[in-house]
C-alpha cells in the first residue's frame, strides 16, 4: 500500500473579503492518466491512455514519488517526492517527464501530500502533516498550504503559504481540491483532530481572496470519507466511504457508485461521466474507473492489472 493510503489510514486512526476570485472556464484537457506504480519496492509516476496501452513511466529513481496531478491543460503534472520516507516535498514536471523542479523546501517530520491545481493552473493547493512520527507513520495534524506562480521568483513560484481558514492547530484539514469555477474548495476535515473521534468528511468552503470561509460538512458518514473529487460541471462531488459515492451538493442526495473497495477518486474532465479510482482487489490496488448514466447503473472497468499497485490516478 502507498504511503498516501498508510498516511490517510493511520491519520484517520490517530486522529473572504470584498470581491469574489474570477471564475476560470474548465477546460483541461489531459488525454492520458498518470498514476502511482509500485514495482519492486518503489513508488514510481506512470502514464497511460485511459484504456491502460501505451504505458510511460516519468520517474525512475529510488525514492518514493506519489500523488500525481495534472495541471489544467495536462501540460504539468505535480507530486509529492519523499528522499528519506521522512519528508515528503511538492514537484512539477512537464508532461512527459522533463523539467523536474522541487517547488518546496523539506520540512522534518513533515510531508506533502495529494498536490491539486487550481484551475487557472496559477496555485497548487496540498496538505502539509505536522508532527510527523517515521517509524509509527503517525502525524499530529494536517494543515492545507498552497504555491503560486510568481513570474518574479528565480523558480517562477512563490513561498509556501498556509491557507487562511484551513489551517486549524486541532483539526485535520487534508486532500483539497478546488471547483471548476476556482470559487470553492473541497477537503477532507476531521474538526477535533488527533483528540477526539477519528472520522473525517468531506467539506466544502468558499474560496475568496486565496481564504476558505463558510466552510461546511457535505457528506452524513459515521466512518471515515475522504477524496472528494469534483464533476466538471461542479454540481457533485464523488468520494469514499469504503466505496465511491457521489453527493448532489444542491439537494445532498449521495449515490453508492461502487460495489468493491474502492478509494481516491478522480472525475475525469475529458470524459464527464466517469471516474477513476482505486480499487482494492485480490490483495492488491488496481486503477480502475466506474462509468455513470447507464441504463443499468454505474459501471465498473478495471484498467491495469499489473502484478503490483497501480493507484493514486489522475485523468
Amino acid at each position: 500500500m502507498s504511503p498516501r493510503h498508510a498516511a490517510a489510514a493511520l491519520a484517520a486512526a490517530s486522529l473572504l473579503a470584498t470581491l469574489a476570485p474570477t471564475a476560470h472556464a474548465w477546460s483541461p484537457t489531459p488525454t492520458r492518466i498518470v498514476y502511482d506504480n509500485h514495482t519492486g519496492g518503489d513508488y514510481e509516476i506512470q502514464t497511460m491512455n485511459p484504456d491502460g496501452t501505451a504505458i510511460r513511466r516519468l520517474t525512475d529513481n529510488t525514492l518514493a514519488d506519489n500523488d500525481p496531478a495534472f495541471s489544467p491543460g495536462g501540460g504539468q503534472i505535480a507530486w509529492g517526492q519523499s528522499p528519506d520516507g521522512k519528508t515528503m516535498d511538492l514537484w512539477v514536471m512537464n508532461a512527459d517527464g522533463s523539467g523536474k523542479q522541487r517547488l518546496t523546501d523539506p520540512i522534518a517530520s513533515s510531508l506533502i501530500r495529494t498536490p491539486s491545481w487550481s484551475p487557472d493552473g496559477q496555485t497548487i493547493y496540498f496538505y502539509r502533516t505536522t508532527g510527523q512520527d517515521p517509524s509509527s507513520g503517525l502525524a499530529n495534524a494536517g494543515d492545507i498550504h498552497s504555491v503560486t506562480r510568481e513570474a518574479t521568483s528565480a523558480t517562477g513560484w512563490g513561498p509556501e503559504e498556509a491557507v487562511p481558514g484551513l489551517s486549524d492547530a486541532m483539526a485535520w484539514e487534508s486532500e483539497p481540491v478546488v471547483s471548476p469555477d476556482g470559487r470553492r474548495i473541497a477537503y477532507g476535515n476531521d474538526p477535533d483532530g488527533a483528540a477526539g473521534p477519528l472520522n473525517s468528511a468531506v467539506w466544502v468552503a468558499d474560496l475568496v481572496n486565496g481564504a476558505a470561509v463558510n466552510s461546511h460538512r457535505v457528506t452524513t458518514g459515521t466512518v471515515r470519507e475522504l477524496g472528494p473529487t469534483w464533476s466538471p460541471d461542479g454540481t457533485q462531488l464523488a468520494f469514499y466511504r469504503t466505496y465511491l459515492y457521489t453527493v448532489n451538493l444542491a439537494t445532498g442526495r449521495e449515490t453508492q457508485i461502487t460495489r468493491v473497495s474502492s478509494s481516491y477518486p478522480d472525475w475525469s474532465t475529458t470524459s464527464p461521466n466517469e471516474i477513476v479510482f482505486d480499487a482494492f482487489r485480490n490483495g492488491q490496488l488496481d486503477t480502475a474507473k466506474v462509468t455513470l448514466g447507464g441504463k443499468k447503473g454505474p459501471v465498473t472497468t478495471y484498467i491495469t492489472t499489473s502484478p503490483d499497485n497501480d493507484f493514486n490516478a489522475d485523468w
